[in-house]
């Protein structure tokens, strides 16, 4: 019926025990049966905003540093009480991103001279 749900099998399976495990080989399916423009809603530009939710991801496209700019993440709220938030950088070695050289967070604050985490408040 127009308008409803639709079935495809893709022949593949994951190999995650929960669907949060199982999300990057979905999502790698899923990127080859959409638009282009729909992808392009989760990427990452100089010019946009995102507003996340727990365990949201973003895709920061390899062309988007081209002239050696730096790209600065803030996380801008403002809450009832005192909650600690914390952001990480998982930094990515090969063209699939299957390998992790590094997550750079509170605890681990520097990847080299490529990302630096400022800490809390500032």
């Amino acid at each position: 019926a127009a308008g409803g749900w639709g079935v495809r099998n893709v022949g593949q399976v994951t190999s995650g025990r929960t669907f949060e495990e199982s999300m990057p080989a979905i999502r790698g399916l899923i990127d080859g049966l959409v638009d282009p423009v729909i992808r392009a809603e989760r990427k990452m530009s100089m010019d946009r905003t995102f507003q996340m939710t727990k365990d949201s991801t973003i895709e920061i496209p390899d062309d988007l540093f081209t002239g050696g700019d730096d790209m600065f993440v803030g996380l801008g709220w403002t809450c009832r009480r005192k909650i600690d938030l914390d952001a990480a950088v998982i930094v990515g070695s090969s063209p699939d991103g299957g390998t992790a050289l590094n997550v750079v967070n509170f605890s681990d604050r520097t990847f080299g001279r490529a990302v630096r985490h400022q800490g809390d408040n500032t």
